[in-house]
């Protein structure tokens, strides 16, 4: 897993919310969890579940894969 794997996982969830139209406030709410929360998740300091995962995408009419469009497959470690 990336290092900064958090962090691209809550860059996904931003550009999805964005472009939704949606506020964090609107998006919490949907989601029933708390705004801050949904906060510390866009700024990648949060690990979120994957029942979280699928509330979120839910509330936004979004499959949960649009939030990891930024991750990137790993190179292999040479041995």
């Amino acid at each position: 897993m990336p290092r900064n794997a958090k962090r691209l996982f809550g860059q996904g969830v931003r550009a999805a919310r964005v472009k939704s139209g949606m506020s964090q406030e609107k998006l919490a709410e949907k989601a029933r969890v708390h705004i801050n929360y949904i906060s510390l998740l866009e700024r990648g300091q949060r690990n979120p579940s994957l029942d979280i995962c699928m509330k979120l995408a839910d509330a936004l009419g979004v499959s949960p894969a649009v939030f990891f469009a930024k991750f990137e497959p790993q190179k292999p470690r040479p041995k």
